[in-house]
């Protein structure tokens, strides 16, 4: 037992000394893979991704996991189209035609009201992506979305009244609604934090010459986030980066709901850790990346440990995310979470503040089986 205890610690340390190094680790995204595909020039098609992509598709012949229908409109949407801009064989022809059924028979899902566990930014997206002409030339079932049209229509609006700036959520989804290449981020040449946004601005700057340069600098950005996402396949892409705030705060996060913040055997990897993060800390709160604006998710995760860790926090940090008696991502969100809730209580409370109203909002949602469902960052 004690050296099945002695492997698991060292694999515990190498992995807390890990987070956040280059820019933090994440998962393939099927969406911003495509998205990418989509943006890119004829020349510069990423055919091993195109390749992978095909082997993404569902036996129903969507992508995106069956266990969260709706958030599979926006990767099948997608996939659809970038294949599309290179169907040379046969198969690849069947699998779009595959993905457009799939299509077709998602209008159920979207009867009624829109969710409260709506895919964050798909108000936005999807419109994009039907204003590609080859959506049309392939029959997708428009009406099916009217709802979500008319609520993209009115976010669009507001976007269009405010001021863009880097590292702000609405240039995350960049590529659903920009049509202007300004200079990105100078600090990280990348637009949002995203890979599909990043790979939109390109091909909108491509015949700017004053860009040339700046352009270079942003296809490094892209070949980087594609190496965080581990993969040997060019061109795979992760649906953000960088990350390591994110990384360090819910790897701490998840070392506190062990008890293992204070184990011995840890300490010499914990401590840069936990000094990193309360360095970080800003009055404004914890992004996912230096270079993002505040959440209340990873500012809940990083109040708790540091609050854990002896680190005095002004609870202020963490109340600025809160709207009524429910805690919010970020402000202007188009619904809340039931998760950020959570974890701003559970930071609360550890620090002996009165959260009764936070958690009779949590109960209103819970179902009769005892589960949560509706929340829209952790499907």
């Amino acid at each position: 037992m004690s050296y099945i205890v002695d492997i698991l610690l060292t694999a515990l340390r190498h992995t807390i000394a890990d987070l956040g190094k280059q820019g933090g680790r994440q998962s393939v995204s099927i969406y911003d893979t495509a998205q990418v595909i989509r943006f890119s020039t004829d020349n510069e098609a990423p055919w091993p991704a195109l390749e992978w992509l095909l082997t993404q598709q569902e036996a129903d012949g969507g992508w995106g996991n069956p266990a969260v229908p709706r958030a599979r409109d926006v990767p099948t949407l997608t996939a659809v189209l970038a294949l599309h801009r290179h169907a040379l064989r046969r198969s690849t022809r069947e699998a779009i035609q595959a993905g457009v059924n799939f299509l077709r028979r998602q209008t159920q899902v979207w009867s009624g009201p829109l969710p409260e566990d709506l895919p964050a930014g798909i108000e936005l997206i999807i419109p994009h992506l039907l204003e590609d002409p080859a959506s049309q030339e392939l029959g997708v079932f428009v009406p099916a979305y009217a709802s979500l049209l008319a609520l993209g229509k009115k976010r669009r609006a507001m976007i269009a009244r405010i001021r863009l700036e880097p590292g702000t959520t609405p240039v995350h989804s960049w590529e659903a609604f920009g049509t202007i290449p300004t200079d990105p981020d100078r600090r990280s040449r990348q637009h949002g934090h995203s890979p599909s946004a990043t790979a939109a601005w390109l091909r909108s700057a491509s015949q700017n010459p004053q860009l040339h340069d700046v352009r270079t600098s942003v296809h490094s950005y892209l070949r980087s986030a594609s190496a965080a996402t581990g993969s040997d396949i060019p061109g795979l892409m992760p649906s953000n980066w960088p990350i390591d705030r994110f990384e360090q705060s819910f790897g701490l996060h998840a070392l506190l709901l062990g008890d293992l913040l204070d184990h011995p055997g840890l300490q010499d990897v914990l401590q840069p850790q936990i000094a990193g993060l309360a360095a970080a800390m800003l009055p404004s709160g914890l992004g996912f990346s230096d270079y993002f604006v505040a959440d209340g998710d990873d500012t809940a995760a990083a109040v708790a440990v540091l609050h854990a860790c002896g680190h005095n926090v002004p609870i202020s940090v963490l109340t600025r995310f809160q709207v009524d008696n429910y805690f919010v991502a970020w402000h202007q969100e188009l619904q809340h979470s039931l998760s950020v809730t959570a974890r701003a209580a559970h930071a609360l409370t550890r620090q002996g503040f009165n959260v009764d109203e936070s958690l009779h909002h949590l109960c209103k949602f819970q179902l009769p089986d005892g589960r949560w469902m509706t929340d829209k960052w952790h499907g």
